[in-house]
């Protein structure tokens, strides 16, 4: 039998179709038919075509897609823009539109007062690249509280004991944060540059609340004896943790603000002492960085100028063991002002605390730190300045000598400033009175120093302060 030739293939014979393709067929043509609009260049599916299951031709120019389709990769590439639910919801206003206090009747300003401090608890987002919502809800937050400030201000009975919680709850939601992360070298060269300060954004909410909050403390309607179960140590604690801010103005507000709380609230003082005592025991001896040593010795200055004669121990402890180790800082530049300020207070207070003063402060005096020990300079100064002669009699010795040393001193400027200081009036009544004592330290130390000091104009300095010497 001779094989068959190959002739073209033959399609096949109509017939009935086959049981399972025509339950498939079924199912396909009944899945819902959806209208995608997509935007161009975003597009997660691509461009959709006319599928021609059971469709005619001539229908709707509108595309329809089955959901069984949709299961190929997108020809564009590009990611599409995901939100975090934070972002989605900083999209949407998180501040209502309420009416100023000039449009609506007396009667309803307490309410209204409550209502805008709801709002005003509701932080704003301050980054640059805040979406416009956002912008316009900082926008709002500060026309409410500057409507706030106007009616504590200007308002009578605005603070009812019931509206003492709604404050303080709104105040804290907006001034108790954490602070930025600070990379800083306490122990760094004396003579850097001063940083510039960091200004926080969130200062133009900010100056309204602490504004907000010196007028409630100072208020004659806020009864202290009452008020003070709302001024828990907590929130002391966290009060005085915002001095670390990197914002000046901050801790100005702060200051005056903490000021009115030790004047008025008098249960917490020894708490508040005590924080600052902290404090200060970390920054010395932790060398933990704290921006606002200057503005807590600013307020103890003002405590201290308050303080009782004859001053009592535990003050006299304070002084020793907080305040005089502050001397140790290598920056103290940044506070050196204030410290010789209480430094002053307290001699003024009681001369005989000197003896305590004078001799720690020897035995803090700088090394090789030049500009230092300029200022110690100025500081021993004002203190000799601020006692008696009587009193300095029983000093005049070790005072002498610390100036004698620094007399003798290399570093130029050091010795013209302990010069100087023999030119004192005051000082030179001093060495008059205690000549026997103070000549031979000062004269040893001047007349070896023209010999072998390598600065013409110090050693000229020298010899004049002999020749005056040798008329007393």
């Amino acid at each position: 039998m001779s094989a068959k030739r190959p002739g073209p293939a033959q399609a096949p014979r109509p017939g009935p179709e086959p049981p399972a393709a025509k339950a498939a067929s079924k199912v396909i043509d009944n899945l819902p038919q959806v209208t995608l609009s997509f935007t161009q260049g975003a597009s997660l599916m691509p461009k959709t075509q006319t599928h021609n299951m059971g469709a005619k031709k001539g229908a709707s120019s509108v595309e329809k897609v089955a959901l069984s389709d949709i299961i190929v990769a997108p020809a564009n590439k590009s990611k599409p823009t995901i939100y975090s639910q934070k972002q989605i919801s900083e999209m949407k206003p998180k501040l209502k539109i309420l009416p100023s206090f000039t449009e609506i009747p007396i009667t309803d300003h307490q309410q209204m007062f409550l209502q805008k401090m709801e709002q005003c608890s509701i932080t704003c987002n301050w980054q640059a690249e805040a979406p416009p919502v956002a912008v316009n809800d900082r926008d709002l937050k500060s026309k409410y509280l500057k409507e706030i400030v106007a009616y504590v201000t200007n308002g009578k009975n605005v603070f009812p004991e019931s509206v003492w919680h709604p404050i303080l709850k709104m105040i804290q939601a907006n001034i108790f944060r954490s602070l930025p992360n600070q990379e800083k070298n306490l122990m760094g060269a004396f003579d850097m540059e001063e940083e510039e300060p960091n200004y926080d954004p969130a200062w133009q909410h900010l100056q309204f609340i602490y504004e907000i909050l010196f007028r409630f403390v100072l208020s004659n309607e806020v009864d202290p004896k009452i008020a003070i179960k709302y001024f828990t140590t907590d929130f002391i604690s966290n009060l005085i943790d915002l001095f670390d801010s990197e914002d000046p103005r901050e801790r100005d507000g702060l200051k005056s603000t903490l000021h009115r709380i030790y004047s008025r609230f008098w249960p917490r003082r020894p708490f508040i002492r005590n924080t600052i005592s902290h404090k200060f025991h970390r920054f010395i001896f932790d060398q933990i960085s704290f921006n606002g040593v200057a503005e807590l010795l600013e307020i103890l200055g003002s405590i201290i100028h308050g303080f009782g004669v004859p001053v009592k121990q535990e003050h006299k402890q304070f002084l020793q063991f907080t305040l005089l180790p502050l001397h140790k800082a290598s920056r103290i530049n940044a506070f050196h002002m204030q410290l010789s300020n209480c430094m002053i207070l307290y001699i003024e207070k009681e001369p005989a605390i000197a003896k305590i003063i004078i001799p720690s402060l020897i035995k803090y005096w700088p090394k090789l730190n030049s500009n230092k020990q300029i200022l110690f300079l100025a500081e021993l100064e004002d203190m000799i300045d601020s006692l008696s002669l009587d009193d300095l009699n029983s000093l005049a010795p070790v005072l002498f000598k610390k100036i004698a040393e620094c007399i003798s001193s290399p570093q130029f400027q050091v010795a013209e400033r302990a010069l100087s200081m023999l030119s004192n009036e005051y000082i030179l009544q001093l060495i008059s009175q205690t000549r026997g004592q103070t000549i031979p330290i000062l004269f040893m130390s001047l007349y070896a120093n023209t010999k072998t000091h390598w600065n013409n104009s110090i050693i000229l300095s020298m010899c004049h302060i002999i020749q005056e010497e040798n008329r007393i």
